[in-house]
Parts: C-alpha cells; sequence; structure tokens
C-alpha cells in the first residue's frame, strides 16, 4: 500500500492508521492504549455505585434521600438526560478526520468530570458531573469502536472490538 499526506505532517499507513513522521505504532498497542482510556472514563460508575451511603453520609442525606438523590436523579442524569452529549459525540465520529482527536476530547472532558467528582460538596454538583461523565463514557463506545475499524483489517475487527 502506498504513504500519502493527511495534514500536519501524519501519514497514513498500509491500512489507514495514522502515523508519525519518525515512528509508528503497531494496531495492537494502540488498541491497548484505546482500551485502557476507555476504562478510566468508564471507571467512576463502578467505583461510585458500591459507596452511596457513605457519600449520602458526606452529604447529609438521610436513606430517602440517598436512594432518591443518588440512586435515582444521578442515575438518570447519568444514563438518560446525557443522550445528547452521547449522539453528539457518536455523530461527529462518523464526520470528522480526526477521530483521535475526538476520542481524547472525550475522555479528557469525561476524565476531568471525573475528577470533579471527587471533589464535589454536595449532591448538586455531583449531579452535574455525573451528567457530563456519563455523556463522555457512552459517547466514547462508537468514537472507539470506529477507531478500531480504522485500525483492523475486516477479519481481525471483531477480535479487536
Amino acid at each position: 500500500g502506498g504513504v500519502g499526506e493527511e495534514g500536519g505532517g501524519t501519514e497514513v499507513g498500509e491500512r489507514g492508521c495514522a502515523v508519525g513522521p519518525l515512528i509508528r505504532i503497531p494496531e495492537r498497542w494502540q488498541s491497548v492504549v484505546l482500551g485502557v482510556a476507555f476504562a478510566f472514563v468508564w471507571s467512576p460508575n463502578n467505583l461510585m455505585a458500591p459507596n452511596l451511603t457513605a457519600i449520602a453520609t458526606d452529604f447529609g442525606l438521610d436513606d430517602y434521600q440517598r436512594d432518591l438523590y443518588l440512586g435515582a436523579y444521578i442515575s438518570f442524569a447519568t444514563g438518560v438526560l446525557s443522550i445528547p452529549i452521547m449522539a453528539a459525540i457518536g455523530v461527529a465520529s462518523d464526520f470528522t478526520r480526526h477521530r483521535v482527536r475526538l476520542y481524547t476530547a472525550a475522555v479528557a472532558i469525561g476524565g476531568l468530570s471525573s475528577i470533579a467528582t471527587g471533589a464535589t460538596v454536595d449532591w448538586h454538583q455531583l449531579y452535574w458531573c455525573r451528567f457530563v461523565c456519563g455523556g463522555c463514557m457512552c459517547g466514547c463506545v462508537p468514537v472507539a469502536y470506529s477507531l478500531l475499524g480504522d485500525l483492523f483489517e475486516g477479519p481481525q475487527r471483531n477480535a479487536a472490538s
């Protein structure tokens, strides 16, 4: 396959994956980095659930408020109300030539909202942090699959996904 210019000094390798002018990172390592970033974006979802009682205690919530605010409202914001963010990121992955930048931005914004989640002092702040984090978590999914599709040939895509 030939090598063509894509802009900014980035070349396109045989399978269409971006390579720098001096080094070429193998597809497998690129997919490992993609997966690690994906795991970090999704980690707050797994870390918050078993600690709802401790979070409620920190915020001064009783058991009913814990279940309502932390169990219902925040889950609703994370999984449902953030759908427009998810959709915007997913649609953008189909129209941009810079999926790596889109994925990086979504992971960075999701990561910053995850860090902010740990620094919240009331449930309103937690609500907005989880809202943004939820949009970035689910918005990363179509971008990750698009990147994997760019990195691997047809027969390898299923295993990579």
